[in-house]
């Protein structure tokens, strides 16, 4: 019946029941129809990671700018939305002005920047950790895996302490409207467009306070000197902060949360961190390829092309399934395998070529600071009532993730 499915043109892959785990229907998809036209959602589904990675490094046939005007599966507040800042950023830009806004921020990220701002990110870790396991029973989400990234994102950025705790409460709403299912009520979508609405203002409101007060040392400021030289627009300075506090946060919270989840699934995976911390990096690559935290990227054909033999005409979209990549068997022996030092190991998880993702260095030291300091104070946590996922086609998380020691 499943291979039927697959075969049929109106089959949708992102139904409700394949939500919490559509790994059964990709495998199928991979194996029968690796590069899939849907009459249904009127786009190409591509599963295979040699397609999938080839595409996203292709930028003289595909564009991530187009596809982003477009957006054409779920058109509602909460699209309209991400679209109003998404506009002015290095997400949805090409050439001349992707590199232009994204140049002054890589070194914020860089590997470099990276070992500096560890051992604070371990400090901050630590920190939600002395209350998280005082409770005995908590949620990782609430507790840790939402936390780490605004604090970290903060520091960063250079938002002073006094403005973190309402950041805190403005990234949860952001989030929240982020992880709505597209088909809740407009009423609902209203609510939380409004609650969103609240990021603007403090957005507008820290810059201003750096264009009054920049300091040398920290990427908002880098960004406002950008502004004043006139390489920014202030349209362009607004939304690439957006950017780093919304986007650059949920899709860390999804990977240290689905982390958590994958290596609390078998007691040995934490103890062996434990025992070799080392392997919490590679522990990381491997949760980013069973259960990343981003569903897709969309890209738009510029021109008439072909993707495997396959004609593709200028305009189509093309919907490329990070999780069905990550399991192709023609990249990974033993696909389905949890193995935490595989080697080598490139999810998709965080897109490739000039569009991998800015943050990407920053998601992956905060997931392996929370999953190695994890292991060292708790290598005996588990799993403790029901696990609930957020119902949101194009993010791979959980809403509530609830453990305890043994």
């Amino acid at each position: 019946m499943l291979a039927e499915q697959v075969h049929d043109q109106d089959f949708d892959p992102w139904a409700d029941e394949h939500y919490d785990d559509p790994t059964r229907v990709y495998d199928q998809m991979r194996e029968t129809d690796p590069v899939h036209w849907n009459r249904k959602r009127r786009m190409w589904f591509l599963t295979r990671y040699a397609d999938v990675m080839a595409t996203l490094k292709d930028r003289t046939n595909f564009s991530a700018a187009a596809w982003q005007a477009t957006r054409p599966h779920m058109e509602n507040a909460k699209t309209n939305q991400s679209r109003e800042f998404a506009g002015g950023t290095m997400l949805t830009r090409e050439t001349p002005d992707h590199p232009r806004l994204r140049k002054p921020a890589n070194p914020s990220f860089s590997p470099k920047a990276m070992r500096q701002i560890e051992p604070v990110i371990e400090r901050l870790t630590d920190r939600l950790l002395d209350n998280a396991l005082a409770k005995g029973t908590w949620d990782a989400i609430h507790e840790l895996a939402h936390p780490l990234p605004v604090l970290a994102m903060a520091v960063v950025l250079g938002i002073s302490a006094d403005d973190q705790e309402e950041l805190m409460t403005l990234v949860r709403a952001d989030n929240a409207l982020l992880a709505i299912d597209p088909r809740a009520s407009q009423e609902t979508l209203d609510q939380y467009t409004e609650l969103g609405r609240g990021m603007d203002r403090f957005v507008h409101r820290i810059v201003e306070q750096k264009q009054r007060e920049p300091a040398t040392d920290d990427l908002l400021s880098v960004l406002v000197e950008e502004e004043r030289a006139g390489r920014y627009s202030t349209e362009e300075l607004l939304a690439t902060v957006h950017l780093m506090l919304e986007a650059g946060h949920v899709t860390t919270v999804n990977l240290i949360g689905n982390g958590i989840k994958l290596l609390l699934e078998d007691p040995d995976r934490l103890r062996r961190i434990s025992q070799d911390p080392q392997l919490a990096r590679t522990a990381v690559e491997e949760c980013l390829r069973l259960d990343g935290p981003v569903h897709f990227a969309g890209r738009c054909a510029l021109r008439d092309t072909e993707i495997d033999g396959h004609g593709v005409a200028e305009g189509d979209i093309i919907m490329l399934l990070f999780p069905a990549a990550n399991r192709d068997p023609a990249q990974y022996p033993e696909p389905e395998r949890f193995i935490i030092d595989r080697t080598p190991n490139l999810p998709t998880g965080f897109g490739a070529g000039a569009h991998h993702c800015i943050g990407a260095n920053l998601a992956r030291t905060e997931a392996t600071v929370a999953f190695r300091r994890l292991a060292a104070r708790a290598p005996e946590l588990e799993l403790r009532g029901e696990a609930l996922r957020q119902r949101t086609f194009e993010l791979r998380g959980f809403k509530v993730l609830p453990v305890g020691a043994r």
